[in-house]
């Protein structure tokens, strides 16, 4: 299992259309995102770019239902280590009273939605969406993510980091995250330095800030044995912009087959 960089690899998830745009302001300050849910399947390309994808895939990356499956376990493993977050009635812990307390914590976290951090002007926009132009931003971007992805592999991926410390309790290993951190950070002045055609703009927007998102729940994951509630928001937070950047991905993925542009 590998970080946010790295969830498209599978074939039936490229085969689903989800289109995103800034959607609207919260009081929060969270910008809702659309999930496409009523755009129809397109036809995927069978060339390079999914490709190339599939190999930056640390470990073999791993599927949104990868994802989901293992911040559900963290989530439980949280909650049995953490004695303050289960219920005071004595009832012993089952999967029941888990989903409860997970259920409680979360409540007042917004789903499918990302932070604004950077703005569009911060961005280089091109009028030039050709699909010249579109295939030089697809090749840049893939020269940022191939040059991370072994970056990441000096240290360790931010999933299997924090399952190591929930299944072992050994706190060290926290150590690593900010790190990680890091290099998030210094992938997002690469993407925002990134020439970006017009016709991707709110792909690349979200890209950016979907990262910026990640790092404030590793941040937040960093506190899952000293404040196990605010480990757990964290990785709930980082479960749902897994997806948002997965999604942009897809979605990336549509718009460069729609054009023409083969890698």
């Amino acid at each position: 299992m590998g970080g946010v960089l790295f969830f498209v690899n599978n074939r039936d998830a490229l085969l689903k259309s989800v289109v995103f745009d800034r959607g609207g302001n919260t009081d929060s300050g969270i910008v809702a995102v659309s999930s496409g849910n009523n755009q129809q399947p397109s036809t995927q390309p069978e060339g390079n770019w999914q490709d190339t994808l599939n190999k930056i895939v640390p470990g073999g990356g791993g599927t949104s239902n990868d994802t989901e499956s293992m911040t559900g376990k963290l989530a439980q493993g949280i909650i049995a280590r953490a004695p303050q977050l289960q219920s005071q009635d004595g009832a012993p812990l089952d999967e029941q009273s888990t989903q409860d307390a997970v259920n409680s914590i979360l409540k007042d976290v917004p789903e499918g939605s990302i932070a604004i951090v950077h703005t569009l002007k911060e961005l280089s926009i091109s009028d030039d969406s050709s699909a010249q132009a579109l295939k030089a931003y697809g090749y840049s971007l893939l020269k940022i993510f191939k040059l991370y992805s072994k970056n990441f592999e000096g240290i360790g991926y931010e999933i299997t980091i924090v399952e190591k410390v929930v299944s072992t309790g050994d706190e060290s290993e926290l150590s690593k995250l900010p790190a990680i951190e890091n290099l998030y950070k210094d992938m997002i002045y690469d993407l925002i330095a990134l020439k970006v055609p017009k016709d991707v703009e709110k792909i690349h927007f979200n890209l950016v800030n979907g990262y910026e998102v990640a790092i404030s729940s590793i941040r937040d994951m960093e506190s899952v044995v000293s404040d196990p509630a605010r480990g757990l928001v964290g990785i709930s937070r980082y479960k749902a912009v897994s997806q948002i950047i997965q999604n942009n991905l897809i979605n990336l993925d549509s718009l460069f087959t729609a054009r023409g542009v083969v890698f």
